[in-house]
């Protein structure tokens, strides 16, 4: 948030790699993937070329994503929204799943703003979801294997898509199979 609201909206490396490696030594709950793309940043290594090394597929990237979602909400077309979430994941979280579940969580932050400020009071979380499905499914080349046992492959999609069906049980029974760890498979469509 704070790197948008100094590039006054845009997306500007120089800036947020800074704010990155400035944050590191006050950081909580820092992620495994977050804190060694950081430190290659802070070594010189270029911001779009870590986290591709590093692969993650972590949440990092979608725990920081909302603002994007926010800058972009009344912007005449998703696609300045889908370019700032993939280039602010890129430095930790370049794995599909872990873009992906950014420009999700990017995606879903701006239709709520944008319905909130055309005064809906309520929203169908089946429109919700085929926005933020057809905003993040394209970054998906293949299913990912869920980290929970027996092991399947599954869409960060198709998990998104499911989510308005998930609203009847309880969260016990949803979490008991998607499971809630980091992975951005299991803990976006948690969230």
């Amino acid at each position: 948030a704070e790197s948008l609201i100094a590039g006054h909206g845009a997306f500007d490396a120089d800036d947020f790699v800074a704010r990155l490696v400035a944050w590191i030594p006050s950081a909580r709950g820092i992620g495994r993937a977050t804190r060694e793309a950081v430190s290659a940043l802070a070594r010189g290594e270029p911001w779009d070329e870590v986290g591709v090394r590093i692969g993650s597929s972590g949440n990092g990237a979608a725990m920081r994503s909302a603002p994007v979602g926010l800058v972009h909400a009344l912007d005449p077309s998703p696609a300045p929204l889908f370019s700032d979430a993939v280039r602010f994941s890129l430095p930790t979280h370049a794995g599909e799943v872990g873009v992906a579940s950014a420009v999700a969580l990017a995606a879903a932050v701006a239709w709520l703003a944008r319905a909130g400020a055309s005064g809906e009071t309520s929203f169908s979380p089946a429109e919700l979801m085929t926005f933020v499905t057809a905003a993040c499914g394209p970054l998906e080349s293949a299913p990912s294997l869920t980290r929970s046992t027996p092991q399947r492959p599954e869409w960060l999609r198709e998990r998104l898509a499911a989510v308005p069906a998930w609203l009847d049980r309880s969260p016990d029974d949803v979490f008991a199979e998607t499971w809630t760890g980091a992975f951005a498979l299991e803990s976006v469509p948690a969230a």
